[in-house]
Formats: structure tokens, sequence, C-alpha cells
């Protein structure tokens, strides 16, 4: 992966990360993540326990190849 689309992703999980934990006051959500090519439902491994922590629901897909 080249480092505009690595930025890229990891731009996106800071956003996701930080407006799930922006006001606790809000219902919990359900976020299902979908990984890029070459990957899978592995790569979210770092972000599913801070959003289950935060009290959301989540669904890490492993899409087949």
């Amino acid at each position: 992966m080249n480092k505009r689309k690595h930025l890229l992703s990891v731009s996106f999980l800071l956003i996701v990360f930080f407006s799930a934990k922006s006001d606790p006051a809000k219902i919990a959500k359900h976020f299902v993540l979908v990984h890029g090519s070459c990957h899978g439902g592995w790569s979210w491994y770092k972000l599913v326990p801070l959003l289950k922590s935060a009290g959301h629901a989540v669904t890490a897909l492993d899409l087949a190849v």
C-alpha cells in the first residue's frame, strides 16, 4: 500500500474514533468495518477494542478474494 492510501486510511480511522467518543450521552452505534484489498477482518484489530470500549457494537467483515 502506498503512503497516500495509508495516510487516508489512518485519517479515516482517527475521524471515526474521535467522532465515536465525542459525546458519551449519544446512543451507541453499530460500526461495520470493511477492509481494503489484500487485507482481512484482522486489519481492524486495534480499532475494534477501542470502539467496543466506547460502548459501540462492531462487526469487522472478512471478505473472500
